[in-house]
Order: structure tokens, then sequence, then C-alpha cells
């Protein structure tokens, strides 16, 4: 089925709700925009497997510098020749390419040969929202419905769930929303089956770790853990502001979050205690968000009424 079919496919639903939905998440952000590259990335393959395996080998994921601080070295690395990479190449290159657009054109700028060959040191080093970007921008581009879903993964490590951008694209054919992960956790550089399908019980969204915190539903040797360092409730709450924006279509980057959410101390933002309202309405909102598909609308009420929401404390930021 080719793009035109997908649309027409998608005109003909008769729930009114339902192709809401889906013609919602088939519009782009400024982070999912691919303007002169849309063309480029619907000639790419049609077989979710095959495009995520092709993508994943024009990336290397940036925990890999972090896990292996001498990788640089590694002329034989399943990434290729890490030795060929400048020494002044980020090992997060998301910290500057933060929208899919950006990371596409300079892929193609890097090495116009857009396959599963490519060399290390014209891969983009990414981390797992830069892999979400490209998947989301190129099955919106294919006009398949796709969102970028903001949570929790369990098959990182036993007992942790740690923070995970994923993606959520709606299958036309089996009438549902299946969850990706393109990272393929590590340096093997081909996408495993169940990462195209991923089961409930290994990844959560934001929304459900939240819940099942406030409702004590862990067990007591798991953890909710966030990359920045923070763990539990406070942990949930940053991802459940991640995960609020991305079913808005706007997948910012985690660079910025709401400012309302922060204390200053020490010349250093800190994500601050809740009060009891504040603990109220995040039960509200997750609520809500737990039935995102049926609460659509009031879900994107809320979030361009509540300002607060969308106000954002950056990196440069004035005292």
């Amino acid at each position: 089925m080719n793009y035109k079919e997908r649309l027409s496919q998608i005109q003909e639903i008769e729930d009114i709700n339902l192709k809401k939905q889906l013609i919602f998440y088939l519009q782009t952000s400024a982070y999912t925009y691919l303007g002169p590259y849309t063309e480029f990335v619907q000639k790419l393959p049609d077989d979710l497997k095959k495009l995520c395996t092709l993508q994943r080998m024009q990336t290397i994921h940036a925990k890999e510098f972090f896990d292996n601080k001498n990788i640089r070295k590694d002329k034989n690395n399943a990434n290729g020749d890490m030795t060929k990479i400048p020494v002044d190449r980020m090992n997060n290159e998301e910290d500057i390419f933060q929208t899919a657009i950006n990371i596409f054109a300079e892929l193609l700028r890097r090495n116009s040969k857009y396959t599963v060959n490519r060399k290390a040191k014209d891969k983009i080093n990414l981390v797992c929202r830069g892999y979400a970007l490209m998947l989301a921008s190129t099955l919106k581009a294919k006009f398949i419905p796709a969102r970028v879903r903001v949570g929790f993964a369990k098959y990182h490590e036993k007992n942790i769930y740690d923070d995970q951008w994923n993606v959520e694209y709606y299958d036309l054919e089996q009438k549902r929303w299946i969850m990706v992960d393109v990272t393929s956790l590590g340096s093997e550089n081909k996408v495993k089956d169940y990462a195209l399908d991923i089961p409930k019980n290994q990844f959560i969204t934001a929304v459900e770790a939240w819940k099942n915190i406030r409702s004590n539903k862990f067990k007591e040797k798991e953890k909710i853990v966030d990359t920045g360092g923070y763990e539990g409730i406070k942990a949930a709450w940053l991802q459940l502001m991640n995960d609020f924006s991305c079913l808005m279509n706007n997948e910012r980057s985690f660079l910025f979050q709401p400012s309302y959410m922060y204390e200053c101390k020490d010349n250093y933002y800190y994500i601050r205690d809740f009060t009891d309202k504040e603990l109220i309405e995040l039960d509200e909102l997750a609520d809500l968000m737990l039935e995102n598909d049926n609460n659509l609308d009031k879900l994107y009420k809320l979030y361009n009424s509540e300002t607060k929401y969308r106000k954002l404390l950056g990196l440069s930021t004035w005292n």
C-alpha cells in the first residue's frame, strides 16, 4: 500500500473520533517536519523491519560512548572504524541536531548514500529521542499516523524501568497502535523482532508509571529511574510532562522542561517537591492521558489553556 492509498483509507474511516486522531497524528511539528526531505523518506522501505534496520545503520547510540570510554580507539567496532570519527564530534549530537530535518540533512551532508553500509565517521550519534524523531517523521511522511511516546523500558536491566522515547504507529490493517523501539539496545546494528511490537509488560508510558507509583503497584525491587538522576515520582513527573507534550505533537528536546517544575539552588535548577494541589492536578491529568485516544480534545484544550505546561526552562536561563 503506497502513501496515497493509506490517506484514502484513513479518509474512508467511519469512526469520526478515530479518524480525527489519525489525522491529528499525521500532522508534523517543528521537530518532525521534513520539508524538502519528505520525498526522500517516502522512498525509503515500507517494510518496518527494513526501515528501522536502515535507520539504525545511520546512527550510533550515544550510550555506547558512555559505556565504553575507549570506543574511539576501536577500529573493528560493530558500528565501523571508530578511530575515523573526528575528535571534535560530540558523543551525543542530539544536543545540536534537535529536529528530524536537521538529522536527515546532516546525514546526507556527510554522505549522500543512505545505505546499511554507512561508515562510522558518517553516522550521527543520538539517543532514543533522536531515533524516535527519525522514525515518527518518516512514518508521517508515508501517511502512517505516528506519535512519539515517552515512558520507561523494562528490557534494559532487570527490575529497572529507565526512561525511553519510542514511537507508536497506527496499523490500518490490524486496527491498533503498535509500539516500536529503533534504538535496538546497543551496537548490534540490527532491530530485534520484539522491538517492532514491544510487549505491554516491557514498556510503560510515563502516565502508567505515575499511576502505578501513586497506587503503590510497583514491586519492592522495581525502580523507576531517569537518565538525569531522578528516581521514583520525580522521574515519573519529568517524563509525564515529556509524554504529554509528545501526545500534543510537540516532541521538544528533554533539554527544555516546563519551568514551573524547578527551583534554583546554588545556581543550579532542581525538580522541586510537589504541593498537594499539584498532586491532585497531576492525578487528573494522568487520568485523561491514560485514555488519551478518548480524551484528545480535552488534553489539547488543557495543554493550550494551562500555559505552565508550555513555558520552558532553557539551558541559557538568566536569573
